[in-house]
């Protein structure tokens, strides 16, 4: 699917207050909540976001669905505070800030000899309070496994029926359980009203990840050339050529050149599992190999391919200076 059209959907979504559920999926690091927060952001600054409260919750490691329903509610904030850290110096109107003091308030009762007794009760009376919010699900993959997928689904469509809240789900489809997924796409029909199939090409992955600095454009391209569509690699390679980047200042610019088009190519073996791409330990041991110097022995069929995907890339060997990139990326700073 399109990233315009993607944005498209969730610009839509944001900016009616009828309520929905919209589920984006797609495969392991390809920018889905990345991109998710990043039109979120872009919407409230543009006045676009049509429900006052949002709230952001990840799945990773809750067991229960008290834990989840609580977990929603403390993550409740004002539409004006997306994007900036929550205290109370950025809460501006009273109601925010009792908000903010109910949820300290429950934090601390919660850890109150007497408290365990009522706990249930402080629970559900928080869940219920919750209206016309939009809430974002992530990381449905990562549940914990007392967690069941069924009972998702189920508080997910209680909270569009009953509620009046707008639900965005994020999921990992390659990372589903198979009863999760079971789960998942039994419920999906009755559920899920808009599932948005999140595949961006590398450019647009490194058009959403990257700024527009003179860097920046420079690592799209190779970005491009190698096909990289992972955004946290991507974020990866941004932000270990910022480090680089003060040491070479006063190079010529082909050694710039050389910095970047090598720091791609290592983070892109070093952080990647795919047999088809070279492993990390064969580039940093090409050497002079790939001019026909050196180590003659056969390769196997698998190095052969390697070996084409690092000539068409354009990277023929590894020197010292390479030794010096890849000890970067290793070890994340120089």
């Amino acid at each position: 699917m399109s990233l315009p059209l993607i944005k498209e959907q969730i610009d839509r979504f944001l900016q009616t207050r009828t309520p929905e559920v919209t589920a984006v999926r797609g495969a392991w690091g390809v920018g889905k909540t990345f991109a998710w927060n990043k039109y979120l952001i872009e919407a409230k600054y543009d006045n676009k976001i049509a429900l006052d409260n949002y709230a952001y919750v990840s799945l990773f490691g809750l067991n229960s669905m008290d834990e989840l329903k609580l977990s929603i509610f403390m993550e409740i904030i004002h539409k004006h505070n997306i994007g900036t850290e929550r205290d109370l110096e950025g809460l501006k109107s009273a109601d925010r800030i009792l908000s903010s003091l109910s949820r300290k308030a429950i934090g601390l009762f919660r850890g109150l000899p007497y408290s365990k007794n009522f706990w249930p009760t402080i629970q559900a009376l928080s869940f219920y309070s919750i209206r016309n919010s939009i809430i974002c699900i992530d990381d449905f993959e990562r549940k914990g496994k007392a967690l069941d997928a069924q009972d998702i689904m189920g508080l997910i469509a209680f909270l569009k029926e009953q509620k009046q809240c707008k639900v965005i789900l994020i999921l990992n489809d390659e990372s589903l359980e198979n009863v999760a997924l079971i789960d998942y796409k039994k419920y999906r029909e009755k559920v899920i009203d808009i599932e948005l199939v999140f595949d961006p090409t590398p450019s647009e992955c490194a058009d959403i990840a990257l700024p527009n600095d003179a860097i920046s454009i420079k690592l799209k391209g190779f970005i491009e050339t190698l096909g990289i569509n992972n955004i946290r690699i991507i974020k990866n390679i941004e932000r270990i050529s910022k480090i680089i980047e003060p040491h070479l200042s006063e190079c010529e610019e082909e050694v710039n050149r050389q910095a970047l088009h090598s720091l791609t190519l290592f983070m892109w073996c070093f952080y990647s599992n795919s047999e088809a791409l070279p492993a990390y330990y064969y580039v940093k041991n090409i050497g002079y190999r790939l001019f026909g110097l050196g180590d003659e022995k056969e390769r196997s069929e698998k190095e052969k391919q390697w070996d084409a995907v690092l000539r068409r890339y354009g990277f023929t060997n590894f020197d010292e200076f390479d030794l010096q990139i890849a000890t970067a990326v290793e070890r994340g700073y120089i």
